[in-house]
């Protein structure tokens, strides 16, 4: 393997790890990230694996280590971002940061 090769497979099994660290946090304090939304009554009506999606966009990860970390498709986290806007009436060129107080 190159050194090219082996910095990418390093960065790639670091944002895994990082990802891993946040979705542990997320079983931790899940229930109390709710608080900090806007409208913490959306959050509930959110099946667990959403609250945790959501949660992660939220800590600024992409599409592609979300969709790596539950093993679905890249479109299919779009899709579920996509169903977070109509949820939350947000406007798709809105910072998903805006969800927050």
């Amino acid at each position: 393997m190159s050194s090219l090769e082996e910095s990418i497979e390093h960065q790639r099994q670091t944002s895994t790890t990082l990802l891993q660290i946040s979705a542990l946090e997320f079983e931790l304090t899940g229930s109390q990230f709710k608080e900090k939304l806007k409208d913490p009554d959306a959050w509930d009506r959110l099946a667990r694996k959403q609250q945790l999606l959501l949660y992660l966009v939220l800590k600024g990860y992409g599409m592609e280590e979300c969709a790596e970390y539950f093993g679905v498709s890249k479109g299919h986290i779009y899709n579920k971002r996509w169903e977070f806007r109509r949820l939350f009436d947000l406007d798709e060129a809105a910072d998903f940061t805006t969800l927050l107080k």
